[in-house]
């Protein structure tokens, strides 16, 4: 079968009624407009798989959920045929590794970078990505440059991000390197990065330091005081007392199209906001393997100063990233499952990641 210009392998067709585990999360109030895009699509579509014959049992794992399906119980794991996971990498970590052994069809999904989309892939996420090392040849097929344009300039019209972007603070007239925050232990460091953040943070300080610029750091706008591994107030004290000891460090809540914009690059470790600087189309540099390595569309250095001197000196092909920064963004807005489409096409993008045919 071809799609998106690759030949993949065939669909698994399914010819029986099978039963699926669907990890059901619906945490609206982590999400940015208080709104959980994944429970939404996934539970649409997962109504739909429903109603052409097969069993879906959910495992509620927090919020007010529409119990719309049997809850799972551990007694069926054995019956199970086909598994959408999610948290995989802390609190499900058994069940995955154990459908995994067992060779189980599956799926597993977290917030997407784009308004209102969930990301799946049949594998893991980051550097262990079903999609890693193969990244760059299934963004450079069928690629429509004026498509992709316009929906990038849908984005800066509207402002729509994964966050909703407001202007609320100054940015500083200095030349700077934009540092977009994460979490202190989110998976994509703690798996898939040799630096943690409040590291990155003090080196990239340090060597802008010796360069004479500046550093402009946005907190991450989900991190919440009430999940232990965010590590909200540590980052909070950490970051604001280099703010005191250093003048040419500034802490900045605004738009992050515009701190992109305005920034000399954008650093950072393994944050999806790598999605908004294709948005932008300004040069950003990652220390974590992610989707996104491969994919020309960044500059990738697990060495954070080598990376750093690569994009003060501008050691890249300008051009060349910019055109992958749009394939990349093109890609991922025709690969991703999103709220506001027909649950028909995200059932067709859940197919294809999925590589089965329910």
């Amino acid at each position: 079968m071809i799609v998106a210009g690759l030949v993949v392998k065939r669909y698994l067709r399914i010819g029986k009624a099978i039963n699926i585990l669907y990890e059901a999360i619906n945490n609206w109030s982590k999400c940015s407009d208080l709104h959980d895009c994944r429970y939404h699509a996934l539970m649409a579509i997962m109504k739909l798989i429903e109603s052409k014959g097969h069993k879906v049992y959910a495992f509620y794992k927090r919020g007010d959920i529409e119990r719309c399906f049997d809850s799972y119980k551990d007694s069926l794991a054995p019956t199970i045929d086909f598994y959408l996971g999610h948290s995989i990498y802390r609190e499900s970590v058994a069940r995955y590794n154990y459908f995994r052994k067992r060779k189980v069809p599956m799926l597993v999904y977290e917030a997407g970078w784009l308004y209102r989309s969930t990301l799946v892939d049949r594998n893991k996420f980051f550097g262990d990505s079903f999609y890693f090392n193969d990244i760059k040849n299934y963004i450079n097929k069928d690629f429509d440059l004026q498509k992709a344009e316009e929906f990038r300039q849908s984005l800066l019209a509207t402002g729509k991000s994964k966050w909703i972007q407001k202007k609320e603070q100054e940015i500083p007239n200095v030349k700077y390197v934009f540092i977009p925050g994460q979490v202190l232990h989110d998976a994509s460091i703690d798996f898939y990065s040799k630096i943690g953040m409040k590291e990155f943070i003090s080196t990239a300080l340090l060597w802008a330091n010796k360069h004479n610029l500046h550093v402009v750091y946005k907190p991450h706008p989900g991190a919440s005081s009430k999940v232990p591994c965010h590590g909200k107030k540590e980052l909070e004290l950490f970051t604001n007392k280099l703010k005191d000891k250093y003048k040419n460090f500034h802490i900045v809540n605004t738009s992050i199209y515009d701190l992109m914009s305005k920034s000399l690059f954008t650093a950072c470790i393994n944050a999806g906001t790598m999605v908004d600087n294709f948005t932008t189309l300004t040069p950003v540099l990652s220390c974590g393997k992610m989707l996104f390595t491969n994919s020309g569309a960044i500059i990738y250095n697990p060495n954070l100063e080598q990376g750093l001197d690569t994009m003060l000196n501008k050691e890249y092909d300008w051009e060349e990233m910019r055109l992958q920064q749009l394939k990349m963004l093109h890609w991922l807005n025709n690969t991703l499952i999103q709220e506001h489409s027909p649950v028909e096409e995200n059932l067709k993008r859940f197919e294809f990641h999925s590589g089965v045919k329910f």
